[in-house]
């Protein structure tokens, strides 16, 4: 392995991963693409920096490097043989399958990560599901455990409903306190 052209995969790949932008630099993207071409090895060193990307406390590092992922897995048999290896992690980082772990913040850029990561999933499974049975299974976790509709693409995590319960209930109990300083006000004022 030639270290100069491994130190430039990974200042392309932290250079596209660290922009907060929505979308891949192509540039970058293409470069990266004729890398992982010319060697397996760059392929699992690639991988490998894209794992610890996405393990970073930051949504848009997330959503970039899954993107790259995404673009790898689709022409790399050697890029999905790893990721498919790893694929409870890759859940658990893009799609939130451990309640226990949210996606970190922007949340604008958690949901984006969300619906893109459930999106390549399904076409993921759609063109290679029979050749991956450890795809298969986790398409099968996320539709009949999770209850994922991937007609729809509409997934709300445990950790969703769960912030959705808390601040339903801080708002209930908000209400509740108000309700009873204007009672004890009006009770007070009647005496």
């Amino acid at each position: 392995m030639d270290l100069t052209v491994y130190n430039e995969l990974k200042q392309l790949i932290e250079a596209m991963t660290c922009t907060g932008a929505p979308s891949l630099d192509q540039g970058h993207l293409k470069r990266v693409k004729q890398i992982c071409k010319s060697s397996n090895m760059y392929v699992e060193r690639a991988f490998d920096l894209l794992m610890i990307q996405l393990a970073k406390p930051h949504s848009e590092i997330r959503l970039s490097a899954f993107q790259i992922s995404n673009e790898l897995f689709i022409r790399s048999h050697v890029f999905r043989e790893l990721l498919v290896s790893r694929f409870q992690q890759l859940l658990e980082v893009t799609i939130e399958t451990d309640a226990d772990q949210p996606l970190p913040p922007p949340y604008s850029a958690a949901n984006q990560l969300k619906q893109q990561s459930l999106f390549a999933i399904r076409q993921w499974h759609d063109r290679f599901g029979p050749s991956y049975p450890k795809l298969r299974l986790g398409y099968e976790f996320l539709k009949f455990n999770k209850k994922v509709n991937f007609d729809d693409l509409i997934a709300q995590s445990e950790s969703q409903r769960r912030r959705q319960e808390v601040k339903e209930t801080r708002t209930r109990l908000l209400r509740e306190q108000q309700l009873e300083t204007v009672q004890k006000e009006i009770n007070g004022n009647s005496v």
